[in-house]
């Protein structure tokens, strides 16, 4: 296949933010020596996330799963999967971490001027979350035994107490000695920016998250909940880097990536490799769902409970469409 041709895409079920002509998949399109024209209409390549299920009504298209959540990738309903787990099948996935993607260009790596003389003489702690549903409860557990320390700044929607949310996260963090930044769940390999943009705003996070997160950061550059054997332990490892001046600085002189990698660009690279052998065959030798058997049925179920979300039936309705559908239906025709 000749490189620099045009490969048509498009994208269904992400974030209600994702910009569909500027993103950092079109980025890995355009590293791999492809011109990617985003249209609905035919296109050859679908990039499914896990915001809805619209991917279903395209079932002719090529479909690449990235997850941007805590989510593995069912390989029945999608034929290549980009998520942060740490998994080998064949050349149907890739390991993609969410903090790779968060940040653009040469904003992944560029690491924050400190503003004051003495970092280590900062305000002592933030907390910026936005959205407290669904999280794990050490979070809250750790910010009230920290707030009973001393008092924990929190700059975002959740538990905000300084009058607002703050207009620009970077600026507000970087004011400051620790960050607490525990994940919304505890997964191998799923990292967020919670890490990183402390790591790059020069303030030491106090991590909860990923117990795999030494793979890609630096263990000596932050604290890490997972090393503990308890909240209360982490609490005294907070406390002690608070007073003591040396240790502080020492942590925070630390490079973000082990070995001081430049881990972003690694996986940049890496999903253009990735993106770059699906183009580069024909499409019809880049399927890989199985569209037969146990298979065939689980799709025609996801169907069938799309078609009735959509026509927004009632709960009765829908019992009696799924009987006859069931049990009546063409296995060949998903129409009602």
């Amino acid at each position: 296949m000749e490189q620099n041709r045009q490969v048509k895409i498009y994208f269904a079920d992400f974030w209600s933010s994702f910009d569909y002509s500027d993103n950092f998949i079109i980025d890995a399109i355009c590293m791999a020596g492809f011109s990617p024209v985003v249209t609905a209409e035919a296109p050859d390549y679908l990039f499914c996330s896990c915001m809805g299920r619209d991917h279903i009504k395209y079932d002719d298209w090529v479909k690449i799963f990235f997850s941007g959540e805590n989510l593995s990738a069912d390989f029945n309903i999608y034929d290549y999967a980009i998520t942060s787990d740490y998994l080998s099948f064949a050349d149907r996935h890739l390991r993609f971490p969410e903090f790779a993607f968060y940040l653009k260009g040469q904003q992944r790596t560029a690491i924050a001027d400190l503003d004051c003389d003495d970092p280590a003489e900062r305000k002592f702690c933030n907390f910026v979350v936005s959205n407290g549903k669904m999280s794990s409860e050490e979070r809250n557990q750790f910010f009230d035994m920290l707030s009973a320390y001393k008092k924990v700044d929190s700059g975002g929607r959740y538990m905000n107490n300084i009058g607002g949310p703050v207009d620009d996260k970077m600026a507000f963090i970087k004011g400051y000695k620790f960050t607490l930044a525990f994940e919304n769940s505890k997964k191998d390999g799923y990292t967020t920016e919670k890490l990183l943009e402390p790591l790059m705003a020069r303030t030491i996070p106090i991590y909860w998250g990923n117990p795999l997160v030494a793979k890609d950061f630096n263990p000596k550059a932050f604290i890490n909940a997972g090393v503990y054997p308890s909240l209360e332990a982490l609490l005294e490892r907070v406390k002690q880097l608070d007073t003591d001046r040396d240790a502080y600085m020492a942590m925070l002189s630390e490079p973000i990536y082990p070995n001081g990698t430049d881990t972003d660009t690694r996986h940049m690279e890496a999903l253009s490799t990735f993106l770059k052998a699906i183009f580069s065959q024909e499409k019809s030798a880049a399927f890989r769902r199985v569209t037969h058997g146990m298979t065939r049925q689980l799709m025609r179920d996801d169907y069938y409970l799309w078609k009735s979300e959509s026509c927004k039936a009632s709960s009765l309705l829908k019992k009696i469409q799924f009987f006859f559908f069931r049990h009546f239906s063409d296995a060949g025709k998903w129409q009602f």
